[in-house]
């Protein structure tokens, strides 16, 4: 019995941990998957096959680091770092995916105090790095560091600033942190604190060797950052409501219905594969029916080209010329009927192949989609950048403005 309890645990262990969701706009959602976001659609690994869907199929993703245990050494925590940077990179890297400005988390970051070695200007310069970059990644609202300065200029010195500035600017998440530098060697540290529960959610770290290296170590600590809030935000992020018609459209230019039943086997629609066999079918219906009348066309033709000659032939004011003059003329009115017919059978193809193409491009869309919340959103803050010059660092300081309209 006993050995039965660690073989179990065993088979437990082996068996991968993927904590994504995906959630489908048919209401369908997948869960317990490593998702990987492409340009044009996601893919990921379900039952030990590989599902591939454009990314108008998709309502929204949960991405969560892949983790089964705290990391207890430092081959652990390398890896979780890593899952870390991938959920923070999937999401800055896909336009395709964003909540609305409601559901963002509200970040405050306080200016990292300076410890042994570090300079105030070089603590601020850190902080101002880290910063910029969760800015750019657009999953938060991040407050600006005007707002911050004028809120903790009442703080006395060595007070903990940020219960006084999660009250007045409502923020839900705080980064605070230290630099210290020992030798020529700097340390990042930063704690995340979620201030609804008054708990530290996680800490993270990052080190740079030199002065040169603090640009990208501090790209470095925003991503983990990102990715560690995301994971402790546990929200949802929302595809726009854009859809990408052309993996269907492409497939009913090729063959009437064949998006439609595409589009059917990718939200398991029995109705769309339904739709999209129809289609072939009155698509194969119509084009038989056209070559029917191409053929019916091509024997009248040579049945009125036959008795055409027999008409010319007949001789003048006879019986048999009057005869070959109706039979001649009832022949032309047929073999015109029978080109209308052509050109009859010909519109309704076009017309059809026309409509197939129109109802794959609506394929995925949503009628009415939700009310998003229109804000705009301003940011004002300085920002810092390390410029060697003739073997010399040096900081260069300038002013970036951030404003956004949502319309």
């Amino acid at each position: 019995m006993k050995f039965l309890f660690y073989w179990a645990c065993f088979i437990v262990l082996q068996i991968p941990i993927f904590p994504d969701t995906v959630f489908m706009r048919n209401g369908k959602q997948y869960e317990n998957v490593k998702t990987k976001i492409n340009q044009f659609d996601i893919q990921f690994q379900l039952d030990n096959n590989q599902l591939k869907f454009t990314k108008s199929l998709v309502k929204s993703i949960k991405l969560k680091p892949v983790i089964s245990k705290p990391p207890t050494n430092a081959k652990e925590q390398e890896e979780y770092d890593k899952e870390r940077i991938r959920v923070a990179d999937a999401l800055q890297d896909s336009p395709d995916f964003e909540s609305g400005e409601v559901g963002k988390p509200r970040l405050a970051i306080l200016n990292f105090q300076p410890g042994a070695g570090v300079s105030l200007g070089e603590a601020e310069t850190i902080t101002n790095l880290i910063t910029e970059r969760l800015v750019k990644t657009k999953l938060f609202i991040v407050v600006d560091k005007l707002t911050i300065e004028k809120i903790t200029k009442t703080c006395k010195v060595g007070e903990d600033c940020s219960k006084l500035v999660a009250e007045k600017i409502g923020a839900n998440k705080i980064l605070t942190g230290i630099v210290t530098k020992i030798k020529n060697k700097y340390y990042i540290n930063g704690t995340i604190i979620d201030q609804k529960n008054s708990k530290i959610d996680f800490a993270e770290k990052t080190t740079a060797n030199s002065l040169e290296e603090i640009e990208p170590a501090s790209d470095l600590f925003a991503k983990k950052v990102a990715g560690g809030i995301l994971d402790f935000w546990d929200e949802p992020m929302f595809a726009k409501d854009k859809v990408n018609s052309f993996p269907f459209v492409w497939r009913s230019a090729l063959l009437p219905g064949f998006g439609q039943y595409y589009y059917g086997m990718q939200t398991e629609s029995r109705f769309q594969k339904g739709k999209g066999i129809v289609f072939g079918l009155i698509t194969i219906g119509l084009i038989a029916n056209l070559a029917n009348s191409y053929a019916s066309y091509d024997q009248k033709k040579e049945t009125y080209d036959f008795n055409h000659k027999l008409f010319l032939l007949s001789a003048n004011r006879s019986n048999l010329e009057l005869i070959s003059y109706l039979k001649d003329n009832e022949n032309f009115n047929q073999l015109k009927d029978s080109s209308n017919y052509i050109a009859t059978s010909l519109g309704a193809v076009a017309g059809f192949y026309l409509i197939n193409i129109i109802d794959s491009a609506f394929l995925g869309r949503t009628l009415f989609s939700e009310t998003e919340t229109k804000k705009t959103s301003f940011q004002f803050y300085p920002t810092h950048s390390l410029v060697t010059s003739n073997g010399i660092v040096q900081l260069e300081e300038s002013i970036q403005i951030d404003y956004r309209f949502h319309f």
